[in-house]
């Protein structure tokens, strides 16, 4: 019954209507997938989009430089994707851009791949477009210094990644709690890999409009709600950014949702040296939370899921393991 009724929605979805509550619609995450693993040690790393195109090699689009997606992803399987709209787009067109989003990748074994890949699963627990539903299933494989990705079954799309740093050596962190209350659940993916991070938060499935709704799309999803109401809860709610570490201690962001929107251009995340951007407190031993306390009085606890070197003390203290003995 539930497959007919999976069934059933994408055909709904397909024909252009909108289906809540979307939890109810959602492939759930299995239990236990966040954690600390290295089921994804291959593909763990910071890398870039250089290519994606769909069956039949059409719709092709290629990126260079700085301008298509990045994402950070740890050896547990945590990845956090930066996809943000290029500055100079009307703000209309700037919002249904916005596309970061982050979860975790479950390995699939009961999907079948082509030889000499990794049948997976991406589950999305963040993301700025409205939920289709279904964790999509996709074959995995590494060329030297690219990633390839290719959607199960038939290939119906195929997108190639190139490494942005050598290292594999990653910080993974998931939100688990922000004060004072929102009103409105959050959560968020915060990833680290060499001199990169990219960071993620949203409200989780089933909260809000946007990702309390299965629908085609964040244009139509707008025309059933309305642009303003659209476009307030994401600002709102919503955060996106890739950025650098210039040295510990200094986080600097590069990109970041919202930036066509609210003119925003580069600026310094985190100083430890002088207090910009708040304090973050590192966690005594393994299973506590890192706090990062922001300078308005407000906090967000952190889940430590890998902790390969430390990004945010001046003391850059760069052993795998780190302080905390992970």
């Amino acid at each position: 019954r539930t497959r007919q009724l999976r069934t059933a929605a994408a055909a709904l979805l397909r024909a252009g209507h909108a289906i809540r509550p979307a939890r109810r619609m959602c492939t759930p995450l299995p239990q236990g997938l966040i954690r600390k693993s290295e089921r994804c040690h291959d593909f763990a790393g910071a890398w870039r989009l250089v290519r994606r195109e769909r069956s039949g090699g059409l719709a092709v689009q290629e990126f260079s430089g700085d301008e298509g997606p990045v994402r950070l992803q740890a050896a547990c399987g945590l990845f956090a994707e930066v996809c943000v709209a290029p500055i100079g787009v009307v703000p209309s067109d700037a919002i249904v851009a916005e596309a970061s989003y982050a979860g975790c990748v479950e390995v699939t074994k009961g999907v079948a791949s082509p030889s000499g890949t990794t049948a997976t699963a991406r589950h999305r627990i963040v993301d700025f477009q409205p939920p289709s539903g279904d964790a999509p299933h996709a074959a995995l494989s590494l060329d030297g210094q690219l990633f390839c990705e290719s959607g199960l079954p038939d290939a119906r799309y195929r997108e190639t990644w190139a490494r942005l740093h050598p290292s594999q050596e990653v910080v993974a962190l998931e939100l688990v709690s922000e004060t004072p209350n929102r009103g409105a659940r959050r959560q968020g993916c915060w990833v680290f890999c060499g001199s990169h991070f990219a960071r993620v938060v949203g409200l989780s499935i089933g909260q809000g409009l946007v990702s309390g709704t299965c629908c085609g799309s964040l244009r139509q999803l707008q025309r059933l709600h309305g642009e303003g109401a659209i476009r307030a809860e994401l600002t709102k709610h919503y955060e996106a950014m890739f950025g650098c570490v210039e040295r510990p201690g200094l986080l600097r962001v590069k990109r970041q949702a919202w930036a066509s929107v609210l003119e925003s251009r580069e600026e310094i995340f985190y100083d430890a040296t002088s207090a910009i951007g708040g304090r973050i407190t590192l966690p005594d031993k393994s299973g506590e939370d890192l706090v990062h306390s922001f300078p308005d009085g407000s906090e967000q606890r952190w889940r430590v899921l890998d902790w390969d070197f430390d990004p945010f003390s001046p003391s850059g203290a760069a052993s795998v393991g780190g302080p905390l003995g992970l």
